[in-house]
């Protein structure tokens, strides 16, 4: 004896799950946006390095930099603005 069970998706569940993917797309977006802003404005390249490090792990894979040995301010300025760019594009 086989016995076949068929689970429908309710219209809620699936409106559901729409909004809490929006809402992390929304996050991560703003997460993505305050990063950026926090780059720009700090002056100690190590810690804009950091952030930025930081940044690429949350940026999604085909997007992710390959960040040289040797990073300038000038690499920095330039990947940011990139950076924010590409998040106006993917807005929410």
């Amino acid at each position: 004896m086989v016995l076949l069970l068929i689970f429908l998706p309710c219209s809620g569940h699936k409106n559901n799950e729409h909004n809490q993917v929006s809402s992390v797309m929304q996050d991560l977006h703003g997460s993505l946006k305050d990063l950026v802003s926090e780059c720009v404005n700090e002056d100690d390249i190590d810690r804009q390095l950091q952030i930025l490090l930081k940044i690429n792990t949350i940026l999604p894979g085909s997007k992710r930099l390959g960040i040289p040995s040797l990073v300038t301010r000038d690499y920095i300025r330039k990947v940011l603005l990139e950076i924010k760019e590409e998040i106006d594009e993917l807005r929410v």
